[in-house]
């Protein structure tokens, strides 16, 4: 049982890579957290409305709801938490944990030589990106999610990069996006904020910030990606 496993536990450290929670107890234990696409967190609240709930001895609680077929809560010891989770080998980069220089980036981004899009939703290129932000770094960098990689200028890689930290960083500021009926809700339950400032992403037919044209919407590679007629 879970509960067994923690109780008595005390946490010493908490990190994220891509779409986990790696909780790190003192006894040279992992708390493995993959909440998936329909999971959240909560802090107290109705414990009965929770799949599981971390009680803590100060009298808080964090509650995990909402736990869809990809979820996943587990306990290993940290000297095998490589072989637990063997996607941790090839995971990549961090766009905020793991800060670069835009040579070494544009290094990664040449090596791919694929199509734009289709390598920034690939977890071994990039951790935890998603449709959303992918499509909004690509179009304040000006570039279409149909563009080889390798055939970007140098202008265009700096631009890209830079792209890609500022969309995180404001996405960060406004506490996430918070789009349909299961959008984000941080711990208190309250939504983001950031769906209110996307440039593209959801608005097809809207008219562009940029161009003033209609944003346009395709079916690329299994995602609806969102784009304006600037993007080259």
């Amino acid at each position: 049982m879970l509960a067994d496993l923690l109780e008595g536990a005390k946490i010493e450290s908490v990190r994220r890579r891509g779409l986990l929670l790696l909780i790190g107890l003192d006894d040279e234990r992992v708390l493995v957290v993959r909440v998936g696409e329909s999971g959240t967190f909560r802090k107290g609240g109705d414990n009965e409305a929770a799949a599981i709930t971390i009680a803590f001895t100060q009298g808080a609680s964090l509650r995990l709801a909402e736990l869809g077929k990809d979820a996943e809560v587990f306990v290993v010891g940290a000297s095998e938490l490589d072989a637990a989770l063997p996607e941790l080998a090839t995971m990549g980069f961090d766009a905020l944990d793991e800060p670069m220089t835009w040579v070494k980036f544009a290094k990664l981004v040449t090596e791919r030589a694929e199509p734009m899009k289709k390598m920034m939703l690939d977890p071994n290129f990039i951790a935890g990106m998603g449709d959303v932000y992918v499509d909004e770094v690509l179009f304040e960098a000006g570039i279409r999610y149909d563009r080889k990689s390798d055939s970007l200028s140098t202008q265009e890689m700096r631009r890209l990069y830079r792209s890609l930290i500022e969309v995180l960083h404001d996405a960060v500021k406004h506490r996430g996006s918070s789009i349909g009926a299961n959008g984000f809700a941080d711990l208190a339950g309250k939504p983001g904020e950031h769906q209110d400032h996307l440039q593209v992403y959801g608005r097809d037919g809207k008219l562009s910030p940029r161009s003033r044209t209609p944003i346009k919407k395709v079916k690329y590679d299994g995602h609806w990606t969102y784009y304006c007629d600037t993007q080259v």
